[in-house]
């Protein structure tokens, strides 16, 4: 998890060309959304946090939005009050 720390505020579409040495389940699923974020044309978006069971956060360049991979193909945003 102190891995994920460094990478909070760090873009999608820059987490998805970092090089890891290794990986664990979070780096795995962290790549994996993120990979997800990328593709659905939302490369700048920041990691935000990550939760226990992996599940990421990602917040909207604009800082109004926040989006969560809910699925391959299913990203939840909603937007900040």
């Amino acid at each position: 998890m102190k891995d994920i720390e460094k990478l909070i505020g760090i873009s999608a579409g820059k987490i998805c060309y970092t090089n890891f040495n290794e990986t664990d389940f979070y780096i795995q699923k962290l790549i994996d959304e993120a990979q997800i974020i990328w593709e659905s044309g939302r490369s700048a978006w920041t990691l935000l946090s990550q939760d226990v069971d992996g599940r990421t956060r990602w917040l909207s360049p604009d800082g109004d939005q926040v989006a969560m991979v809910m699925s391959e193909d299913e990203i939840h945003i909603e937007d900040i009050a």
